[in-house]
């Protein structure tokens, strides 16, 4: 299953999350969902766009069944310059309780893989299926 999605601002974000879980029933999986699609939206947002609602936010979806569970990958594309993801710290920042700072070490937290090619964020995730 593939979906795309174009979202100008977050007003719309959350129905971008709702359909994604629904069109690729990952609802099983959705607290996981939830968390790398808020993170990774408000980053393109805030850091890509800077806060602009005139410009776009590209979010694609692919999901397949495989034999163990389900495979997802996540891709977020904002107007921005893009960055280099080996400037972001991979361990938790002391300052634990900040209100912002924690986006991508979260995501990377659920996530398989976690790639940046320039403006894109690319998140690959494995679900297994509980017996």
């Amino acid at each position: 299953m593939f979906t795309q999605y174009r979202i100008y601002g977050m007003e719309r974000y959350t129905t971008v999350i709702d359909d994604s879980l629904l069109q690729h029933e990952l609802h099983s999986y959705a607290m996981v969902i939830r968390l790398i699609l808020t993170e990774a939206l408000h980053n393109a947002y805030k850091h890509g766009n800077k806060s602009d609602d005139t410009r776009p936010i590209d979010v694609t979806v692919l999901s397949k069944r495989e034999s163990q569970g389900k495979y997802v990958r996540i891709s977020v594309a904002d107007t921005g310059s893009g960055f280099d993801i080996k400037h972001i710290p991979r361990e938790l920042p002391e300052d634990l309780l900040m209100e912002s700072g924690r986006g991508l070490f979260l995501i990377r937290q659920f996530a398989e893989a976690v790639t940046v090619d320039k403006n894109h964020l690319n998140i690959s995730v494995r679900f297994e299926e509980e017996e």
